[in-house]
C-alpha cells in the first residue's frame, strides 16, 4: 500500500502550485480539489500526483483459494447477489477510472491551451517585388483614388485621359454612337478592376522574351499595370513634347500621338507604346460590341447599328429571306 497512514487510508497528494488536493471518503478526489488543481495550469503534474495516490488492493490468498476450490469459480453467492471477499473490511476502494480519465482529459486541454497561448502568431507572407522597378517606371502598386461616378479602378485623371483616347478611336457620327457614349470607359474600368486586370487566368511566371504576335501576351506586367503605367507615361511624354496633357491636346494632335503609339515610336519608360495601344484598342472594341451586362454597348446601340440580334433565341423569320436585310430588335443577356 503506497502512501497510506496507520489506518490504511491513502495519503492525499502533495499540493499543486500551492493548492492542496484532498480525497473524498471513497478514495476519489473531491470536486473542489479537481477544479482547484486544474485552475493552476499545472495539469500534468497534478495528474501524476493523482496517479501516485491510487491504491491497488492485493488479492486475498484465502479468499482466492476458496473461490477456486468451489470448482466452478462462480462469483454468485447463495442469495443471488455478486460477492467477492477482500482481506479486510477496512480496505479502501480505489478511485474510479472515470474520475481519472476526466482529470486527465481536462489537464490535457489546459496544457494545450497554455501552449497555444504561448505560440507566436505566424509571420505575414512577404509581398512580392513589383515587376517594374521604381526607377524604370511609375510604381504600379501606388493606386490613386478612384474617379467619380463609381469608377472601380480609374482615377479622375485617368478617366479624363481614357475618355479622350476612346473618343478619338471611335468618334460619334451619323452612323452610330461614339465609344464614350456607348460606355466603353465604364467597360474598361470594370475589366481592369476584375480578374482580367490582374491576369488571374494567365500564365505569368516567365521567362519573358520578345515573342511574335501569335504567341500571345509576352509582357511581365498585368493589364492593370500596363494601363496605370501607360497613362502616366503618356501624359509625361505629351507634356515634354507638346506642353500639355493628352486630354488637353487638339483632336489632330491626339490622333498624331495615337498613331505614334500604334507604331511603337514612343518609349513609355521602358514599355513599348505599341503594347499599350494594342490592349487599349482591343478593350475599346470589346466594350463597344459586348453585351450591355459588362458595362459597354449601352442600350445595345452598337448592335442596332450593325443589325446584330444579340442573344435572341428565335430567328425563324429569317430562314426564308434571300438577300434581304432582316430587321429585328436585339436582346441582351439580361433581357
Amino acid at each position: 500500500m503506497r502512501g497510506g497512514d496507520e489506518t490504511g487510508s491513502p495519503a492525499a497528494p502533495a499540493s499543486c502550485s500551492g493548492t492542496s488536493a484532498t480525497l473524498d471518503s471513497d478514495g476519489s478526489f473531491s470536486r473542489a480539489s479537481l477544479i482547484s488543481g486544474l485552475a493552476r495550469l499545472d495539469g500534468w503534474r497534478w495528474v501524476e500526483q493523482y496517479r501516485a495516490s491510487i491504491v491497488i488492493p492485493q488479492p486475498n490468498r484465502t479468499t482466492t483459494a476458496s473461490w477456486a476450490a468451489s470448482g466452478r469459480g462462480s462469483r454468485r453467492g447463495a442469495s443471488g447477489s455478486h460477492e467477492m471477499s477482500t482481506s479486510s473490511d477496512n480496505e479502501p476502494t480505489p478511485p474510479s477510472r472515470r474520475h481519472f480519465l476526466i482529470a486527465l482529459s481536462a489537464a490535457t486541454a489546459l496544457v494545450a491551451d497554455k501552449a497555444g497561448a504561448q505560440t507566436p502568431p505566424p509571420a505575414a507572407n512577404p509581398q512580392p517585388e513589383p515587376a517594374v522597378p521604381q526607377s524604370a517606371a511609375p510604381h504600379p502598386e501606388l493606386v490613386p483614388p478612384t474617379g467619380p461616378q463609381g469608377y472601380r479602378f480609374l482615377s479622375s485623371t485617368e478617366v479624363e485621359t481614357l475618355t479622350a483616347m476612346v473618343d478619338r478611336l471611335i468618334p460619334a457620327d451619323d452612323v452610330g454612337p461614339g465609344g464614350v457614349e456607348a460606355g466603353v470607359v465604364t467597360f474598361i474600368d470594370q475589366e481592369l478592376s476584375g480578374q482580367f486586370g490582374i491576369a488571374a487566368r494567365w500564365y505569368m511566371q516567365g521567362p519573358w522574351a520578345d515573342g511574335t504576335p501569335s504567341q500571345g501576351w509576352q509582357v511581365a506586367l498585368t493589364p492593370a499595370q500596363i494601363y496605370r503605367i501607360g497613362f502616366l507615361a503618356l501624359d509625361r511624354w505629351c507634356q515634354g513634347s507638346k506642353g500639355k496633357r493628352f486630354a488637353e491636346l487638339e483632336p489632330a494632335d491626339q490622333d498624331d500621338v495615337l498613331a505614334q503609339m500604334e507604331g511603337g515610336k514612343i518609349d513609355f519608360d521602358g514599355i513599348s507604346s505599341a503594347v499599350f495601344f494594342q490592349i487599349l484598342w482591343q478593350n475599346t472594341a470589346e466594350g463597344y460590341l459586348s453585351d450591355p451586362l459588362y458595362g459597354g454597348n449601352r442600350n445595345m446601340a452598337a448592335w442596332r447599328m450593325i443589325n446584330f440580334p444579340g442573344a435572341n433565341p428565335v430567328l425563324t423569320d429569317a430562314v426564308g429571306l434571300n438577300g434581304e436585310v432582316y430587321k429585328i430588335d436585339p436582346i441582351a443577356i439580361a433581357g
